[in-house]
């Protein structure tokens, strides 16, 4: 029985790694596209201030739902081979 906490612990890890890397690669997006417009660097606070905390998150989503299997093959390969680097 405590096995199984060990993988539902694990389980939740890797969700929560996902859904934090989402959020990244999200904003990371969200910077690019805002230096592919041209805009000053010096206005990023009033851009990062309102709508990105809308946008990033809602962009989040679609980047999780189009790497989720992958990301999932990934992550069952990484277990099923025994990986515990940081990495995996």
């Amino acid at each position: 029985m405590n096995r199984v906490f060990v993988y539902l612990g694990r389980f939740a890890l890797m969700i929560l790694g996902f859904a934090v890397a989402a959020m990244a690669a999200s904003a990371f997006l969200h910077l690019i596209w805002y230096g592919a417009l041209g805009a000053p660097a010096d206005k990023l606070g009033d851009f990062m201030a309102g709508p990105a905390f809308v946008s990033v998150p809602v962009v989040a989503l679609f980047v999780g739902y189009f790497a989720f299997f992958p990301a999932m093959v990934v992550a069952l390969l990484g277990e099923l081979a025994g990986r515990r680097g940081w990495l995996f």
